[in-house]
C-alpha cells in the first residue's frame, strides 16, 4: 500500500525535523530512560500514528473521504467525554451540549442518517474503521498525557513521529511496497508539504 511508504516517509521527514529545531534551539532531546519511558514512546506511535494512519487507510477504501473525514471530526468530543468521566476536565453545560450536538450529528452520519446505526451493527467496515481512527486517536492522547509528565511537548512529537514512521515503515515492508523513486514531483511535494506543516 502506497499510503504506508508515503506516510512512513511523512513521520520520518516530520521528526527529523522537529529534532532539528529542537537542536538548534538549544533544547535537548531527552532519551528514553526506563522501560515506561519505552513504552511511551512505541505507545505514542502506535496509536497516534501507526493505528490511527492504518484505520484511515483501509477505512476510506469503503466510503468516501468526505464522510471519513466527518467522522474523525467524533475525535474532541470522544476526548472530551472521557477526560470527563477519568475526571481530568469538569464538564460545564457549554460543553455537555456542544458535545452532544456534535456526537449526534457525527453518528448521523456514521449511520447514513440514522443516528442508531452504530448501536444497531448496520454500519459497514469502512465506517468501523473510520471509528477505529477515533479510538485510537483517543488512546495517543491520555499516553500523550501520560508522556507529557516525562517529555516536553516537542520531544513528545518527535518521538511519536519517528516510532509511527518505523511502524508504518515495517508495514510497507511486509506489503513489498517501497519504491520511492517512482514517486513523481507532486508525490515528494504532497508528501514534504504534510511532513513540515501538516504534521
Amino acid at each position: 500500500m502506497a499510503d504506508c511508504q508515503i506516510n512512513a516517509l511523512r513521520f520520518l521527514v516530520a521528526g527529523l525535523v522537529i529534532g532539528a529545531v529542537m537542536v538548534f534551539s538549544g533544547q535537548t532531546i531527552p532519551c528514553p530512560e526506563n522501560r515506561q519511558d519505552w513504552l511511551l514512546v512505541w505507545g505514542l506511535g502506535f496509536f497516534g500514528i501507526f493505528l490511527y494512519g492504518m484505520c484511515f487507510f483501509f477505512g476510506l477504501q469503503h466510503i468516501p473521504a468526505g464522510r471519513g473525514a466527518l467522522v474523525v471530526a467524533l475525535n474532541p468530543v470522544v476526548i472530551v467525554l472521557l477526560a470527563w468521566l477519568a475526571g481530568k476536565e469538569r464538564m460545564t453545560p457549554r460543553k455537555a451540549i456542544g458535545s452532544l450536538i456534535a456526537l449526534a450529528g457525527c453518528l448521523t452520519v456514521i449511520g447514513n442518517g440514522d443516528p442508531l446505526a452504530l448501536f444497531q451493527g448496520t454500519v459497514g467496515l469502512g465506517e468501523w474503521l473510520i471509528v477505529g481512527c477515533v479510538m485510537s486517536w483517543t488512546a495517543y492522547t491520555f499516553i500523550g498525557w501520560q508522556a507529557s509528565g516525562r517529555f516536553s511537548p516537542l520531544a513528545t512529537t518527535f518521538y511519536a513521529s519517528l516510532s509511527g514512521a518505523i511502524l508504518l515503515g515495517l508495514a510497507a515492508l511486509v506489503q513489498g511496497d517501497i519504491d520511492p523513486a517512482a514517486w513523481s514531483w507532486r508525490v515528494w511535494s504532497g508528501m514534504g508539504f504534510l511532513a513540515i506543516f501538516g504534521t
